[in-house]
């Protein structure tokens, strides 16, 4: 839609995809599940053809429309579901939300979203 079309389609993904490292993950904007989960299957699919990862996280944003908001996560061998490295107690200490629960709590979807996002996420 309008500017941001470009973002959504899938030679942005196989440029990002191109300067990937072997390590490296791709989090983008991914769009609120309760107002656009259509469109996130249109995005994801396609990326299943040119990554190894493919999945849908959210957080809480209250200041964002429906207070939540999405990330597509793609990667070429790193599972982004067990994050890349561990949160040092100084580190969370200076973190107001994020922790390792939220992490792992990050891909729980509600079942409406699930049995989409089910058919085109992939993960090693």
């Amino acid at each position: 839609m309008g500017p941001a079309a470009s973002l959504y389609e899938p030679t942005f993904y196989k440029s990002m995809r191109d300067v990937l490292t072997a390590d490296g993950v791709i989090a983008t904007q991914g769009e609120c599940m309760w107002l656009h989960l259509e469109l996130i299957e249109e995005v994801m699919a396609p990326c299943a053809a040119l990554f190894e990862s493919v999945d849908y996280c959210y957080a809480t944003v209250p200041t964002y429309p429906s207070g939540q908001i999405g990330f597509i996560l793609l990667s070429m061998g790193t599972d982004v579901r067990e994050g890349r490295r561990e949160v040092t107690a100084e580190m969370q200490a200076q973190l107001r939300y994020y922790n390792p629960a939220i992490h792992k709590a990050a891909f729980v979807l509600p079942q409406f979203a699930e049995q989409i996002i089910a058919k085109v996420r992939k993960v090693q």
